[in-house]
């Protein structure tokens, strides 16, 4: 397989799905794209829940993953998009084919030190 490689741009929690921005795009979540379904015409790509992979339930905004890209009909699918046939990546994983942030052990207890300290400063 050939993977590709981006920055994770959006991810809805609740609803299970996200955005990735391919490397060399640029400025698309500056430029108003506030309609999903209009973003891959700038070069975002849809990604689910269930293509993450290493059993991560979510992705990280400005996380850098791999990913390969595919079509997907969800007509066939138990996501809730309608419309025709559109790009969607695939096997999502951190860069080198690691496991994305929320996979690796000891990220919530990292995520809340985080917070923590944060709200020291």
């Amino acid at each position: 397989p050939t993977f590709n490689a981006g920055r994770v741009a959006w991810w809805r929690p609740s609803e299970g799905r996200g955005g990735i921005v391919p490397e060399g795009v640029t400025g698309l979540r500056n430029e108003g794209v506030l309609n999903p379904d209009k973003a891959r015409e700038k070069g975002e790509i849809a990604v689910f829940r269930k293509d993450v992979l290493f059993g991560a339930d979510a992705l990280v905004p400005g996380e850098g993953v791999w990913f390969e890209e595919g079509f997907h009909d969800f007509a066939d699918s138990d996501v809730d998009v309608d419309g025709p046939p559109r790009s969607r990546a695939l096997n999502v994983t951190g860069p080198g084919g690691e496991p994305t942030r929320r996979a690796c052990p000891g990220w919530a207890e990292a995520e809340a030190a985080a917070a923590a300290a944060a709200r020291l400063v």
